[in-house]
């Protein structure tokens, strides 16, 4: 569809991560798991051009995903444009680097595969 139907994206990375749907028919969007080439900075995918060739995960936003794939994120823009009787909300980028917060472990975090009961009793 070219340039055009690209410039209708927003850029807001949601297409990014992996999804599913709980069974309310609610999309998960696990922040956790980031494809490889997104830059989180700047919410861009870093081999835009040839994203569909170099990463089997990239799926194409077509008119038909637009309009009926259950899994494009609320707040898409293709979404918001072609359902309008969804009345899809707009991402908001609070909610968004709050998620990512949540989801990216800290420096705290026990190291993976540890137990939360494997340190000292606490009283």
């Amino acid at each position: 569809m070219g340039t055009w139907w690209d410039s209708l994206c927003d850029r807001c990375g949601r297409c990014c991560f992996e999804r599913t749907m709980d069974d309310d028919g609610e999309v998960i969007i696990d922040y956790a798991a980031p494809c490889e080439f997104l830059d989180p900075d700047t919410r861009l995918c870093t081999v835009y051009d040839h994203r569909f060739e170099t990463c089997e995960r990239c799926g194409h936003v077509s008119l038909w995903t637009a309009l009926a794939d259950p899994l494009l994120p609320e707040g898409c823009a293709y979404a918001r444009r072609f359902r309008p009787w969804r009345r899809e909300r707009p991402l908001d980028d609070a909610l968004y680097e709050e998620a990512l917060r949540e989801d990216t472990p800290s420096d705290d975090a026990p190291p993976e595969g540890a137990s939360p009961n494997d340190g000292p009793p606490t009283l």
